[in-house]
């Protein structure tokens, strides 16, 4: 309860309670933020000393990241989100919630959670290693909505020469352009040899985090598709060209030129 009061105290446009309903016209639906929170506790691992659920309410999404992988030692983003077999790691703390009417069929939960988003283009993420399961749920609010979605425009052919792929980048980067920071940052990773794919990553990364916003590496292996320390190695790199640096140890944040 404490956590659901969290998300709808810091949402702009927090669902509200009309009668015996809820109001679906908010920044997160409650029924999605409901089911991420009963599975973080459900299928946490709790033999994992020190460590806790983290829910982290950003402008354009919602992250809820509980300690400890898939069961079967997969990587969540690897495989077929809607036909993932229900495995539960704490049986009687399932058997408790199921009773206590927060939990509803068996193995709807992910369906439940992507029917929220139909309306818009940015659908929910999940992200697994053995250490973190992460689930970002999108701000609707500021989402595109579905019939315009974006993802033709940031597709595009790829050359197979490098330079060739390096120019249609920056064109697709340029064009989504939609403020002087993003502008400057396009401008910034022109001046770079990081690949092409490493130049949209770094740009989706900037949009989420600013200037303003740390991040840690599990966020960028998550927004990558890659293991943490292939995520280590990306920021050296990005470090390395004047984009981001570290404040502290373990936590960085993208650099004014």
């Amino acid at each position: 309860q404490n956590a659901e009061d969290f998300v709808r105290n810091n949402s702009k446009n927090p669902w509200s309670i009309r009668g015996m309903t809820r109001e679906e016209r908010s920044d997160y639906p409650y029924k999605a933020v409901r089911e991420v929170l009963v599975n973080a506790l459900i299928h946490r691992n709790y033999q994992i000393l020190g460590s806790e659920i983290h829910v982290e309410v950003f402008d354009d999404r919602l992250e809820i990241t509980s300690p400890g992988g898939m069961m079967n030692g997969r990587r969540v983003q690897d495989m077929d989100i809607r036909h993932i077999p229900s495995m539960r790691r704490n049986q009687v703390i399932s058997d408790v919630f199921s009773r206590l009417g927060f939990m509803e069929r068996r193995g709807s939960g992910i369906d439940r959670i992507l029917n929220s988003y139909v309306e818009v283009a940015q659908k929910p993420t999940f992200y697994s290693d053995s250490d973190f399961f992460i689930v970002t749920l999108p701000n609707r609010s500021v989402a595109t909505p579905a019939q315009v979605s974006m993802e033709s425009v940031a597709s595009g052919e790829e050359s197979a020469e490098t330079s060739a792929e390096s120019a249609e980048t920056s064109t697709v980067l340029h064009g989504m352009s939609t403020d002087a920071e993003v502008s400057e940052l396009c401008k910034r990773l022109d001046n770079t040899r990081l690949t092409a794919s490493t130049k949209e990553r770094t740009l989706e990364l900037f949009k989420r985090y600013r200037y303003q916003y740390q991040f840690r590496s599990i966020n960028v292996a998550q927004l990558y598709g890659v293991q943490k320390s292939r995520a280590s190695s990306i920021i050296k790199n990005l470090i390395k060209h004047g984009l981001v640096t570290s404040p502290e140890y373990g936590v960085y944040q993208f650099v004014k030129k």
